[in-house]
């Protein structure tokens, strides 16, 4: 299956497919869809594609979207020993269960976290993958 180079008829199928597609050199923007429609790969902002972004031919599809969960489900997650993050924060950003408190690590080291309701409304969150 072509995941590069592919126009933007194409990169929607993609992105109907579970991938997350961006233009290829892109490093901020990447698109997936979010109850069939594109947004932003950040889940909240939907996206508007300009004539340059349909006429274009350079489309990739970066990866499949990882299975999200609510915040209670996260939680869950956690008390089963799973990592997890937002869907949106960057790979080297999650929270786990400490002894006593929910940490995050944020690619330093590690340090309590305190959540917003947002965080608490969320639908995005998914487990980390396991760093090696």
């Amino acid at each position: 299956m072509k995941t590069t180079g592919l126009n933007f008829v194409e990169a929607l199928e993609m992105a109907r497919a579970g991938h997350v597609i961006k233009r290829v050199g892109e490093t901020f923007l990447s698109f997936k869809t979010r109850d069939g429609i594109l947004a932003l790969a950040d889940g909240v902002n939907i996206f508007s594609p300009i004539v340059d972004d349909m006429l274009a031919d350079d489309w990739e599809a970066v990866s499949p979207q990882p299975k999200t969960m609510t915040f209670m489900e996260a939680v869950a997650a956690m008390k089963g020993g799973k990592k997890v993050r937002r869907n949106a924060w960057l790979s080297v950003f999650y929270i786990f269960a400490g002894t006593r408190d929910i940490l995050v690590y944020n690619g330093t080291g590690e340090q309590k976290i305190t959540f917003g309701i947002g965080d608490f409304e969320a639908a995005d969150w998914v487990v980390a993958e396991e760093e090696q």
